[in-house]
């Protein structure tokens, strides 16, 4: 079995670990704190899952978050607006994470899907808020995050620990 490791106490990504940690019983194994080689920054959070591979980045902001459609239905731009601004550019450490580890893992299970996905915590949702996609980027809040990764998925347990053991030896996590 691999072991969960942090070696970060900052209580969003914390928080976002906690979730995390708690869907290890649903067969689920996450690495945190990741150095991706030819990447920007580190991998907040890695985790294997029925659902697939998920790289998260943590973000935190005590602002209103959401989704903005710049180009209208026939040419869609959505955007990621915190606080009234297009924060767009947020999300491209995360896309190039996911590509490297897309190609980690596309070597070997070509089947399993690679998706980024940012969770912004402390932030103002909409009344009615749902999670919603940005440039191929899943956005959303801790809770609806461990919903959405512990869902039943096409990967098999045995494949989940195999990845994960995978992606261990090739990006090295803290």
């Amino acid at each position: 079995m691999i072991r969960v490791l942090d070696d970060r106490s900052g209580a969003p990504s914390s928080e976002v670990r906690g979730g995390l940690d708690e869907l290890r019983s649903s067969g689920v194994v996450t690495l945190h704190d990741v150095p991706v080689p030819g990447a920007t920054g580190r991998i907040d959070h890695l985790v294997v899952a029925p659902t697939g591979v998920w790289v998260i980045d943590v973000l935190t902001f005590g602002l209103e978050v959401r989704p903005e459609n710049l180009g209208g239905r026939r040419n869609p731009d959505v955007r990621l607006y915190l606080g009234g601004r297009d924060r767009t550019s947020l999300l491209s450490d995360v896309q190039q994470q996911a590509e490297v580890v897309r190609r980690v893992v596309g070597s070997e299970w070509r089947e399993v899907p690679v998706q980024p996905m940012v969770c912004v915590v402390d932030a103002v949702w909409a009344r009615f808020r749902k999670p919603f996609e940005v440039q191929g980027v899943q956005v959303l809040w801790p809770e609806a995050m461990t919903t959405a990764i512990g869902e039943p998925g096409p990967v098999e347990a045995e494949s989940v620990e195999q990845i994960a053991s995978g992606l261990a030896k090739v990006l090295q996590p803290a």
